[in-house]
């Protein structure tokens, strides 16, 4: 018992350890044009500071290195002029300038903004992400009038039903609600479409079923009247043509033409 009293008196005793800057970030920054400009630039930041570099012009070295790596990064830092190395600042509004990034590109992506197939969810971080860009700093953080220009302008790029819906219900809704009350909403609404479709395909197949085609039926009762008229015209060739079938001695004085023609031109003077 004095053994584990003394080792929780060192251990409430031993002074807690700390943060040191020997712990760094080895992850390698690499520029890729096909992703926008600002996110490559947010992870030069992230990466600095994740390494205790808090000298934001330093963060140029680290870009430019970065950028080094591949043939569009060398393009890129080419467009890049002497100026633009005054300031982190001015390297990164230079390079949003360069790849065609301003934030007049993206306030066009806010105001014109429309889910299309994006679920809701994906489309408010979009859009949001767009106004940040067009309207504040890096640093900037949403203010109430800000979160109400983007909760009024995600619902107005909405199609119906789901539109009309969120209109509704807009007043009760907070920023950080409203993406997921509008995903689940969503997801009512496709389930209602798959089941309303599942249901129209039953009943069209019931339907098919109980009512046969008046068009089928006509053109069945068409082609059997053809059939009969088919099988008269060939009876009666055979019938014509039956003369040299008969012996006229089988007959034994009866009249061919009576009994085989039905028709004898002798008429009342037929001997039969």
């Amino acid at each position: 018992m004095a053994k584990i009293n003394l080792l929780e008196k060192s251990q409430t005793s031993a002074p807690r350890s700390e943060k040191t800057s020997s712990l760094t970030y080895k992850l390698k920054l690499v520029y890729d044009p096909k992703t926008p400009i600002e996110d490559f630039l947010t992870s030069v930041e992230n990466y600095g500071r994740a390494n205790g570099v808090f000298d934001s012009y330093k963060y140029i070295a680290v870009a430019q290195a970065a950028m080094s790596a591949t043939s569009e990064g060398m393009e890129l830092q080419c467009n890049i002029e002497p100026e633009d190395l005054s300031s982190w600042e001015s390297f990164k509004n230079r390079c949003k300038d360069i790849t065609g990034h301003s934030r007049e590109s993206y306030e066009d992506i806010f105001i014109n903004f429309r889910i299309k197939d994006r679920r809701p969810d994906q489309a408010l971080a979009a859009l949001t992400l767009a106004y940040k860009r067009a309207r504040l700093a890096g640093s900037d953080d949403l203010r109430e009038s800000d979160k109400k220009l983007i909760m009024d302008q995600f619902v107005r790029g909405l199609t119906n039903p789901l539109k009309g819906f969120m209109k509704m219900h807009l007043p009760t809704l907070t920023f950080r609600a409203i993406g997921a009350f509008a995903e689940r909403v969503s997801r009512g609404f496709d389930l209602d479409k798959e089941s309303v479709a599942a249901i129209s395909v039953v009943k069209t197949k019931t339907e098919e079923k109980a009512s046969p085609n008046p068009n089928a039926e006509l053109l069945n009762a068409i082609k059997a009247l053809q059939g009969e008229i088919t099988k008269a015209n060939t009876n009666q060739g055979r019938h014509y043509g039956r003369k040299s079938l008969f012996d006229a001695k089988k007959l034994k004085g009866f009249c061919f033409n009576f009994h085989v023609k039905r028709n004898c031109p002798r008429k009342a003077e037929c001997t039969y």
